[in-house]
């Protein structure tokens, strides 16, 4: 598939006023050196013992168990992963099945590092999820020791994703760091310039070195092995396609 161009997307506005961090987007590798950039600065996080790990479960019965792992990156990466034309998101803008693939290989490469550097178990946040008037709310329920083999079966290729982190599972506090970090974004950060994304896809975040996390979001596991998502790959494929968000 052809390369994205200047045209399907641009960094004008960004020139305009940080020409060094346009510059850097213009020139970002390939998306095969992003997925190495990536299990590089997951391997940094585990070894510096700054790895957050958290579980939720549908019905807070915690019986079904979904896996989060959050790492985190340098703000260029970030950058590069989320802005640029050989990023995260512009695998979504060529084509959903496009994007949907390149997901898939960051999970296998990402999943293969936890599965070499994780100890045989780990401690996880609980995480308890209410509902209310269509707002997601949560809090912690403790802590729990989680095994790697739980782990590596909730984070599988075809079923998880990575996305930038909005809320970060802290030692004492979830902060919602993705509500500080679009915000700046929208109100006083240059915008991407896709002429098929509306504003909120435009948005290029550029966070500060405590806000820059990943999330690596995967399926609920039953305690019998199978596994699920509430929403399908191809559904969210298609969103970041259509739109430049999820």
């Amino acid at each position: 598939m052809a390369d994205i161009t200047e045209t399907d997307w641009s960094f004008k506005e960004l020139y305009g006023s940080d020409c060094n961090r346009a510059g850097r987007l213009e020139d970002a590798g390939s998306p095969d050196t992003l997925v190495t950039k990536l299990q590089a600065e997951l391997t940094n996080t585990i070894s510096r013992g700054s790895l957050r790990v958290a579980v939720d479960s549908p019905g807070n019965q915690f019986v079904e168990k979904r896996v989060t792992i959050q790492f985190q990156v340098p703000p260029d990466i970030y950058d590069w992963f989320f802005n640029a034309r050989t990023g995260y998101r512009a695998q979504f803008w060529k084509c959903p099945d496009v994007g949907a693939t390149f997901n898939k290989q960051i999970i296998e490469a990402l999943s293969c590092t936890l599965h070499n550097k994780l100890p045989d178990e780990v401690s996880a946040k609980k995480i308890n999820v209410s509902f209310e008037k269509e707002s997601r709310y949560e809090s912690y329920e403790g802590e729990e020791s989680i095994s790697r083999e739980i782990i590596s079966t909730s984070i599988k290729s075809s079923i998880s994703k990575i996305w930038i982190a909005e809320r970060l599972y802290g030692a004492a506090a979830i902060e919602n760091i993705g509500l500080a970090v679009l915000m700046d974004a929208a109100r006083n950060l240059p915008k991407l310039c896709i002429p098929r994304w509306q504003e909120e896809g435009c948005r290029a975040p550029y966070p500060a070195e405590c806000q820059s996390w990943l999330d690596l979001k995967g399926a609920f596991v039953h305690p019998k092995g199978h596994v699920h998502q509430i929403k399908s790959q191809q559904e969210r494929a298609e969103t970041i396609h259509r739109s430049g968000w999820t």
